[in-house]
């Protein structure tokens, strides 16, 4: 009986050690303070594209699908790089390992913008994976009084769209449970449900676009540009994808 009871332990103190290196968007413990570091340089009126309501709306259905096993039906707020590696995690831990399964029941609060900024790109997409065959150059312009990070395709063609976006960063507090179960949908792990954690995520808003054409005439004022609506999207979380830049794809 004893024999059996230290393999037993053995075997918990293992998976507990692989849910610890478990790679997914999500930093199991938090960071040790409010992530912060930025600046507010977007010229875009951010409280006009999200509020604390948007943002619970965001963390419930982000969960909500990993819950379910269903990461893919994320598309509509999850950017494709970020949902294929949500998807990827989940099934590589499910079926290629010990056929675990995450489960998280936490409520989010204190949400807070700590950076901003806006990118004006041409022929660049906001899908990572559609940029990967892509010559992409950066450079900072002003625009009609605005600083701008400008994203370009090397050599644009006239069928471009030009786009105007804001990054948006935001700090989070989280309380709750953090679940792995085994195949029984047995407890292995459970994080100390007490304990509040800090946590951060990136959003992307597209707001306005027009052809590139147009751009290129009337950059000045960009007075073309149709506005954009509902089109938010979750870039990164908790810097797992370290930002999760234009061209950094991961296969």
């Amino acid at each position: 009986m004893l024999r059996v009871f230290k393999a037993k332990t053995r075997e918990y103190i293992k998976e507990a050690i692989e849910f610890n290196n478990l790679q997914f968007p999500w930093k199991f413990g938090g960071f040790p303070h409010e992530p912060k570091d930025g600046q507010l340089n977007g010229f875009t009126d951010w409280r006009r594209i999200i509020n604390e309501e948007k943002l619970q709306e965001l963390s419930t259905e982000y969960f909500q699908k990993i819950n379910e096993l269903q990461p893919l039906r994320l598309e509509r707020i999850v950017e494709h790089s970020l949902m294929s590696q949500i998807y990827r995690e989940l099934m590589r831990y499910k079926l290629q390992n010990h056929k675990h399964t995450l489960k998280f029941d936490i409520k989010c609060f204190d949400f807070g913008v700590y950076n901003t900024e806006n990118i004006f790109r041409v022929g660049v997409h906001l899908g990572r994976q559609r940029n990967k065959p892509l010559e992409i150059r950066h450079f900072n312009q002003n625009i009609n009084g605005h600083d701008f990070l400008c994203v370009w395709r090397k050599r644009p063609f006239v069928t471009d769209k030009a786009t105007l976006s804001l990054f948006i960063d935001v700090s989070f507090k989280t309380q709750g449970t953090i679940m792995l179960l085994n195949q029984k949908k047995e407890i292995i792990y459970q994080n100390d449900q007490n304990n509040q954690e800090f946590h951060c995520m990136r959003l992307e808003s597209e707001i306005m676009n027009c052809n590139f054409i147009s751009a290129k005439n009337e950059q000045s004022n960009l007075r073309d540009m149709k506005r954009m609506d509902d089109n938010l999207h979750i870039i990164d979380v908790d810097h797992y994808l370290k930002g999760n830049n234009y061209i950094n794809y991961i296969e």
